[in-house]
This record gives structure tokens, C-alpha cells and sequence, in this order.
């Protein structure tokens, strides 16, 4: 079967090592490449982060979750060094939202029934 990624992205590194040969994968550019590859049948399979299938599935029927790849990771931003006030009020924003109910409303917002899975407490 033939297995789409995303070109230089860890998860296409994470398929290599999970054993998916060279002239299997097929390297996108763009998500909207790949998911267009999904849906034109041009690959049977797509190695996503988490959060990515989730919103992929809305985009294309039937794509659900199969086997894990890869060690778990995170999303982060950057902030230039110098920019230590900026830092300092990011954290402070992120730590708050993430304490309110806002943040399980973006969630469920933007993950739907997805949202437990993205949030790595699906059973």
C-alpha cells in the first residue's frame, strides 16, 4: 500500500522507521496535497500527527486512526531570545486559557469527536 506524508515532517521520518519501504512512500508538499491523495486514492494510508487526523477527518470520509507510529510528541512555539516580555505573556496567556473553559471549548470546537483522542485521554 502506498503511504502519504508530508515531505521532511517527523511523521514521514516515523514511517521509514516503522518499516514502510522507500518506493511506498509518497511525499506531499502540502496537507492539502496529501489529503487530496487520500481522497483520489493515490495512497491508501497517511502517517498524522493526532491533532492533524482530527482535522483531517473532517475533510476526508472514512480516514480514521490506525496503528501508532513514532514516539509521542508536542507542538511548540518560538520566540526569539530576546523577546523575554513576549515569552513571559505568552506562558502567562497559554497557562490561564488552558485552566478555563475556553480551552475545552476550542477543543471540542476544533476537534469534535476527535477532541479526547487529540488530547491523548482516548480509551
Amino acid at each position: 500500500m502506498k503511504v502519504g506524508v508530508i515531505r521532511g515532517a517527523k511523521p514521514a521520518e516515523s514511517a521509514a522507521e516503522a518499516g514502510v519501504k522507500g518506493k511506498d512512500l509518497v511525499a506531499y508538499e502540502k496537507m492539502e496535497d496529501l489529503l487530496r491523495g487520500l481522497k483520489e486514492e493515490e495512497v491508501g494510508a497517511a502517517v498524522l500527527p493526532i491533532s492533524e487526523l482530527a482535522l483531517a477527518s473532517k475533510r476526508v470520509a472514512g480516514l480514521e486512526a490506525g496503528m501508532t507510529v513514532g514516539v509521542p510528541g508536542t507542538v511548540a512555539w518560538a520566540v526569539r531570545k530576546e523577546d523575554t516580555a513576549l515569552r513571559a505573556a505568552l506562558d502567562d496567556y497559554l497557562a490561564n486559557v488552558r485552566r478555563s473553559p475556553s480551552w475545552s471549548r476550542l477543543v471540542v470546537q476544533y476537534f469534535g469527536d476527535q477532541a479526547l483522542t487529540v488530547l491523548g485521554r482516548a480509551r
